[in-house]
């Protein structure tokens, strides 16, 4: 489903649920944990699911993991709230295959972190 431009602004008032990305003692991603938090924000009353680099913990997963963990949300969330993706500290060719990507996995919006180009022209 695409959303308009008008029913994202209209979606991004009140709670946000920022997803943070839990994680097994093994170091594995606890998948059931995530979707406790999803569930939690949507009960109470959250319209935006939302990752970000910082809470989901994005500096600490593979790219691999990056894109399950978009898809999870997507396909967890269904139509039920506004769904971001967020990037990590990529290329602007691996940022523009990930928009990609989360906009063919359903996305609603794309966060972008400053390509990694953005950190050594600093």
């Amino acid at each position: 489903m695409t959303r308009s431009v008008e029913e994202i602004r209209r979606l991004l008032v009140g709670p946000v649920n920022s997803i943070p990305t839990s994680f097994h003692p093994d170091g594995a991603i606890d998948w059931d944990g995530i979707a406790n938090i999803i569930e939690v924000g949507i009960a109470s009353g959250s319209q935006v699911s939302l990752l970000t680099y910082g809470d989901s913990q994005m500096e600490f997963l593979s790219d691999e993991e990056t894109e399950q963990l978009t898809r999870f949300l997507v396909e967890r969330v269904g139509d039920r709230t506004l769904t971001v993706a967020a990037t990590r500290r990529w290329s602007t060719q691996r940022m523009v295959e990930f928009a990609r990507f989360s906009q063919d996995s359903g996305a609603d919006v794309l966060m972008v972190l400053p390509s990694e180009m953005a950190s050594v022209a600093a």
